[in-house]
């Protein structure tokens, strides 16, 4: 096995969106309703977090377009992957 997987399982793993999450840290218990509530203002967040970030997906998607024969499913498919990665990001701030 290569050591880039391994560094990959890493740093996935110390993500901070791979740990516990105190505001649902008794969502075993709860109620359908406040299940879908902790989840809903959970991704409240994303939205704001992408958005602060939006120069750099600007710079990130301009480079993609420059580097890549603007394939629109493959572009569609790293754009979805940066803006993924982005909310993973923000998450650890």
């Amino acid at each position: 096995m290569s050591k880039e997987p391994n560094h990959l399982f890493h740093e996935i793993s110390n993500l901070s969106t791979e740990q516990r999450n105190s505001k649902s840290k008794d969502i075993d218990f709860a109620s359908t309703a406040e299940i879908l509530k902790i989840i809903n203002n959970e991704d409240k967040t994303i939205p704001f977090a992408v958005e602060k970030e939006l120069p750099y997906i600007e710079k990130a998607v301009d480079n993609f377009v420059e580097d890549n024969d603007a394939n629109t499913s493959s572009a569609t498919i790293h754009i979805t992957y940066i803006c993924s990665e982005i909310q993973i990001r923000k998450k650890l701030l």
